[in-house]
């Protein structure tokens, strides 16, 4: 689906993860669609290519200020955000003078088998995948409540949570990520409960097999080639093809935009049918 220009005129957003992959995606459909988005990456470097290549084709965005307290007056720059850190995740929106969309999609991947799943596997990646996406939801909540949205159809903001099929579908190696994602999509229908009452609606995307970079890396690190790979993760695919960034970015736009003011505590899986078999 193609962008919608305009849909997304005047608000502001912020994306989390924005500097690659997915997430890149992301701030590009939402920028496209009018949002001035924020790209927020603990790679400095990378969060500041989007940001340029948004700007260069005449949308809004901006890389994150956080470890000083630039953001509302700077509106330029970047610096690293550590999203798993409340105090850089609550400077930084603190700094924001306003906010309508919140998409959290930073995340670190942990893959061990059970018997060897260490201390140190569980501490980093619930550090990233869950306390930052619930530090990133609760800030983001607090600035949002000042829209003065209610239940009643006046709208506070929306809160998209990029989850995975692996939150609920068992795959080998997969034990610290899947938990965590799982707790991702707990987390949001909660916390859809609680903002309820502010307008704020809260959903999760659950992309399957997706095409970027790391499809490559992960067929280097695998012995095979991308061909290979791509072969193997789409045999059992009802649509027998790996997703694209931009299918992912476009559920998201959605969930972001008023076309889905009455969609809260829902998650929609973007995954070629994968889990239907």
């Amino acid at each position: 689906m193609p962008p919608v220009p305009g849909r997304l005129r005047g608000r502001v957003a912020v994306v989390s993860g924005g500097g690659n992959g997915i997430g890149t995606g992301i701030c590009e459909r939402l920028a496209s669609e009018g949002a001035v988005v924020w790209v927020l990456d603990i790679d400095e470097r990378a969060a500041n290519l989007v940001a340029s290549g948004i700007t260069g084709k005449g949308f809004e965005a901006q890389a994150a200020v956080v470890s000083v307290l630039l953001a509302a007056k700077a509106c330029r720059g970047c610096n690293q955000v550590d999203t798993s850190d409340e105090e850089q995740v609550q400077h930084f929106f603190q700094a924001l003078p306003h906010l309508d969309i919140l998409c959290s999609n930073a995340a670190l991947y942990v893959f061990n088998e059970a018997e060897n799943i260490t201390e140190d596997d569980w501490d980093r990646v619930l550090s990233v995948n869950v306390k930052g996406y619930s530090f990133m939801l609760k800030h983001a909540a607090r600035l949002m409540k000042q829209n003065g949205g209610n239940d009643h159809g006046h709208p506070g903001g929306a809160i998209i949570n990029v989850a995975s099929i692996s939150g609920w579908i068992g795959q080998p190696g997969f034990g610290p990520y899947s938990a965590s994602k799982g707790a991702v999509l707990q987390l949001s229908k909660c916390a859809a409960i609680d903002l309820g009452k502010y307008g704020i609606r809260v959903n999760t995307v659950c992309p399957g097999p997706i095409l970027t970079e790391g499809t490559k890396r992960h067929a280097a690190g695998s012995g095979q080639t991308v061909e290979e790979l791509i072969a193997e993760m789409t045999c059992h695919m009802i649509m027998h093809r790996l997703g694209k960034v931009e299918e992912v970015a476009a559920a998201v736009s959605f969930l972001a935009s008023d076309d889905a003011a009455f969609i809260t505590a829902s998650n929609l899986v973007v995954d070629g049918g994968y889990t239907a078999l």
